[in-house]
């Protein structure tokens, strides 16, 4: 008889609740972390609010998201005082409802960097509206053939979400008119989304973080039935630096090279009807003189005559 076969069985990261307070708002956010990015919130006072400004942007796509109805912490105070709850029992998840389960999974840093580049190297195929489960599909097998286990449907909501952050802080960009927050993979996105043929954006990341820049990675996603976990986000402040004097300068001087650009044209353009004015000129005078000789030729004649 054959011996039998050993099962591996893969057991669920470890993972914590996380409840931020928006104090502006007097909501309460509910997030799961790993125990490395949870100490990190505890830690770090930008990372608590970057996850609070993530937890606003998606509280459409949760429940997470009540009405303060006892004391809790808000992510503006010291990070020492941000709750956390540590949750190992995997048997009894939170109660949310299954829409809201359904749209959440994990995804680190690494494996949004992979899917962003499989979307680039597929994105001639999405422009068939026809095809795109398909192409969901390829992009799923091809993740897999790299270790990254994420079915086509978790795949197109993560690309989704991607997609709805970045909108969100383009359109921001936009009204304000301000270089206003720094989305982690903004650039690459930008690449792909807002020119054509796709420029390919070298990504870099930086661990620090500045209260005046936004890292994110939009880890609210579909296609797990499993326990509710985001991590990995480096989101910071939403307030919108003041534009820089150099940036200023530069408006400025674009104003003054447009003018002067202007007068040059003018200027040539007077000159140029100048010149006609003066040619228009010598053209009547020699008019002028073949008309009195034609006089003087007419006045020999009758003298003749």
């Amino acid at each position: 008889m054959e011996a039998p076969k050993q099962i591996k069985i893969k057991m669920p990261k470890p993972h914590e609740k996380v409840i931020l307070h928006d104090a502006v708002n007097n909501m309460e956010y509910s997030v799961y972390l790993s125990y490395e990015d949870a100490e990190k919130c505890k830690n770090d006072l930008a990372f608590a609010n970057s996850l609070l400004f993530h937890a606003k942007c998606t509280k459409s796509y949760s429940n997470a998201a009540q009405p303060v109805q006892q004391q809790a912490y808000s992510a503006q105070q010291s990070p020492e005082d941000i709750d956390v709850e540590h949750d190992n029992d995997y048997n009894n998840p939170p109660v949310e409802s299954e829409e809201s389960v359904q749209e959440k999974t994990h995804w680190t840093h690494n494996e949004t960097l992979a899917l962003i580049s499989a979307y680039e190297d597929h994105l001639e195929d999405f422009k068939n509206a026809k095809r795109r489960k398909k192409v969901w599909e390829k992009i799923s097998t091809a993740l897999k053939e790299t270790g990254i286990s994420h079915d086509a449907g978790r795949c197109e909501v993560k690309w989704k979400n991607l997609l709805r952050t970045y909108k969100s802080i383009k359109d921001t960009k936009k009204k304000t008119g301000r270089g206003t927050v720094k989305f982690l993979y903004f650039d690459r996105l930008d690449g792909i989304l807002s020119e054509r043929p796709v420029m390919n954006c070298t990504h870099t990341f930086s661990s620090t973080s500045r209260n005046s820049e936004i890292s994110e990675e939009s880890n609210n996603d579909v296609g797990d039935n499993s326990t509710v976990q985001i991590s990995h986000q480096t989101v910071e402040a939403v307030v919108p630096p003041i534009k820089s004097f150099k940036e200023r300068r530069n408006k400025v001087n674009e104003l003054i090279n447009l003018k002067i650009d202007y007068y040059k044209k003018k200027k040539v353009d007077a000159e140029k009807k100048d010149v006609l004015k003066a040619e228009k000129f010598e053209l009547q005078k020699k008019l002028v003189a073949i008309e009195e000789k034609k006089v003087a030729i007419l006045e020999d004649y009758l003298k003749k005559a």
